[in-house]
């Protein structure tokens, strides 16, 4: 008898379980005038993780973000937006903190990362940008036109 209980107590705990539903997931990539999106949607967390990028950069909540060499201080640097005045990153600083987005990373060699932010109201029909990191050094450049249409599709596609 207790053989028998004790074997309904294992089949309970370690046997027969109800049926497991799958996670309904689904993802696609979507090309968009040079931007690429990605979108993965998980229908029991009624969500969607989605990326926007595009060589360099990569929106992220109301940011352009430009990812330069790691090893690059960008801490310093200007950037011009097609052919518009030089604007040192430092200025955009409070709007970037005010989107929840770091302003420095965890890194006290190079707390810039090698990353400057940009917000994306100040890309909008924008071509080109242009970022030069110290006086006189390596000009970076990353196009960003059609931002405005892959934001968008985002959008439509149900990102955030």
């Amino acid at each position: 008898m207790v053989l028998a209980v004790a074997a309904v107590v294992f089949a309970s705990l370690f046997g027969h379980h109800a049926p497991r539903h799958p996670v309904q997931r689904s993802a696609f990539t979507r090309r968009i005038d040079g931007w690429t999106l990605g979108v993965r949607r998980d229908a029991f967390a009624a969500s969607a993780l989605c990326r926007l990028t595009r060589g360099r950069a990569a929106y992220d909540r109301g940011v352009v973000v430009f990812r330069l060499s790691p090893g690059t201080d960008t801490s310093a640097a200007v950037y011009r937006i097609d052919d518009g005045p030089p604007r040192p990153v430092t200025a955009d600083q409070m709007a970037v903190a005010s989107l929840g987005l770091p302003i420095w990373q965890d890194d006290l060699d190079n707390p810039s990362g090698g990353v400057v932010r940009i917000p994306a109201g100040k890309l909008a029909g924008a071509r080109l940008v242009r970022i030069e990191t110290r006086l006189n050094g390596h000009v970076w450049r990353a196009r960003v036109d059609h931002l405005d249409a892959a934001l968008e599709a985002s959008r439509e596609a149900g990102c955030p």
